[in-house]
């Protein structure tokens, strides 16, 4: 985010949107009218004429990072797709404390809905 809380588009495209989803804020609305504050509902106000649900992909909600978010529903049709089909890169980095015996490991926890 800008240092006046707003959310920091790094790229900018007729069909997307590149931004940075800060820690501690939901990639789409939650349940409840206190959980409206998100990704897709910042970039639908940035973007008058955005789709009604541009993210194709999410964060959980305490992850930082950046995401891709469509401005038209043909760019979230081949978006999704690429997601769906694994043909997007992830990476994610973690900071840990304490020490690992290897540079590299998989983390396999169950998922849990957003409370």
């Amino acid at each position: 985010m800008n240092d006046d809380g707003r959310m920091l588009v790094i790229h900018e495209d007729p069909a997307f949107v590149v931004v940075v989803k800060a820690g501690g804020l939901l990639s789409i609305p939650g349940k409840g009218p206190e959980k409206t504050d998100c990704v897709a509902e910042r970039v639908r106000a940035l973007y008058p004429g955005c789709v009604s649900h541009p993210c194709p992909h999410r964060l959980d909600m305490d992850t930082s990072g950046l995401m891709v978010v469509a401005r038209t529903a043909e760019a979230h049709r081949h978006l999704s797709v690429q997601f769906q089909d694994r043909q997007t890169t992830k990476r994610y980095l973690a900071l840990l404390e304490g020490h690992l015996s290897g540079d590299r490991g998989t983390i396999e926890l169950p998922f849990r809905v957003d409370i």
